[in-house]
């Protein structure tokens, strides 16, 4: 909290792969550090990542032979971040600061419900807050084809895939890429 009071435009500085220190929190889902840094910053929550070092990353992991495949850029906010880690608290505190972030789908067409749908751990109380504060969300298949019901799906997240069916009950009936049903 001294550092943010003491440097508030750190909040928006770009680390070494592109996150800055809120995307960095809201990843792994430290509610009380998303807050710090909003607080020095509220429009902290509106930046994306910044995918200018993407390239130079891709051609150093090329050569050294790592990858032979372009990394996706997601163009996430730190709502998707917090989203993926799957926990409430962080999910909350990004909702608070910028509640259209919900609405907002990154580069694979994943909306923020999408990421928390597909996390390992994702707490039920996630879900609910990103079907709230953006319940169309639910219809849209990611750029995978995917439902958020798929996704909840195969996580086996079954109160999420019951908040799901709740909002969107024909989503059952729709099938992804694939072929496959829910």
């Amino acid at each position: 909290a001294m550092l943010m009071k003491a440097a508030p435009a750190a909040a928006r500085k770009y680390g070494r792969w592109g996150a800055t220190p809120l995307h960095c929190a809201a990843s792994q889902g430290h509610a009380a550090a998303i807050r710090v840094l909003l607080a020095a910053d509220p429009g902290a929550a509106r930046v994306d990542k910044d995918e200018s070092l993407l390239p130079r990353m891709h051609q150093l992991l090329f050569e050294m032979g790592f990858t032979d495949e372009a990394p996706a850029s997601d163009k996430a906010l730190p709502l998707h971040c917090a989203a993926s880690s799957g926990k409430a608290a962080a999910v909350d505190a990004l909702l608070a600061a910028y509640p259209s972030a919900a609405a907002v789908a990154d580069s694979g067409g994943r909306y923020p419900l999408h990421r928390a749908c597909a996390a390992r751990n994702s707490e039920a109380e996630a879900v609910r807050l990103l079907l709230a504060a953006h319940p169309e969300a639910a219809r849209v298949a990611d750029g995978n084809g995917k439902l958020p019901l798929q996704l909840a799906v195969q996580q086996r997240h079954t109160a999420a895939v019951q908040l799901l069916l709740a909002t969107y009950p024909d989503s059952a009936s729709v099938a992804d890429k694939q072929g496959r049903l829910p």
